[in-house]
Parts: structure tokens; C-alpha cells; sequence
């Protein structure tokens, strides 16, 4: 899933050279991918740092799909297929209240198909 021409930065060198923590980069591509970022995720952070954080790999999001919509997952899943798309869509979803278990994520037909 995902390819490299959609990383947000392919090369470990330039997150070092920016000083970009791992995690802002796993947060920002995350939410490129699969945003906008709800409040329902806002309101599961209970202290100040972590929400600046989120907001600020969020706005960066938003700002790279405004230029660039095809890093959005519903663009470039296409080839998966609608239920594959709709399953990793529900294991994706950045709002955690609406998030499946994992026993409804393997009672998906995706996981059922031969």
C-alpha cells in the first residue's frame, strides 16, 4: 500500500537535516492519507503538547493535500478495490469512537474473500 513517490520525504537524511521527529512525520503522512483530522482525535489527547502537535501535523496535511489531493488513500487505492478500500478505510479512521474491534475487523468480507 502506498507508494514511494507518495512519502512525504523518502529519505531519512532529510527528516534528521529538518529536524523532523519520527513521529511528526508518521502523524503528518497518516493524516495526509487517511485526514481530515476530527475532534473527536483532539479530544482523546489529554495534554497540551500532544493537541500542538496534532494540530500542527495536522495543518501540514492539509496544506499538502491542498496541492496535492491524489495523496488522499481514497485516490490512490483505486486498484485495491471497494472492499478492500472500505476495510482499511475502517482501520484507518482517524476518529478512535468510531474505530471497529478487532473482531468486527475480521468479521469484514474483505478478510472472507478467497
Amino acid at each position: 500500500m502506498g507508494g514511494k513517490e507518495l512519502l512525504l520525504l523518502e529519505n531519512y537524511q532529510d527528516l534528521v537535516r529538518f529536524g523532523i521527529t519520527p513521529e511528526q512525520e508518521v502523524l503528518s503522512r497518516h493524516f495526509t492519507y487517511f485526514g481530515p483530522v476530527p475532534d473527536a482525535l483532539y479530544r482523546r489527547v489529554d495534554d497540551e503538547a500532544g493537541c500542538a502537535l496534532l494540530r500542527d501535523m495536522s495543518k501540514i496535511a492539509d496544506a499538502t493535500v491542498e496541492s496535492q489531493p491524489e495523496r488522499r488513500f481514497l485516490y490512490w487505492s483505486k486498484e485495491l478495490g471497494p472492499v478492500a478500500q472500505d476495510a482499511i478505510s475502517q482501520m484507518t479512521t482517524l476518529d478512535p469512537t468510531t474505530r471497529p474491534t478487532i473482531e468486527q475487523v475480521l468479521a469484514h468480507p474483505w478478510w472472507q474473500e478467497d
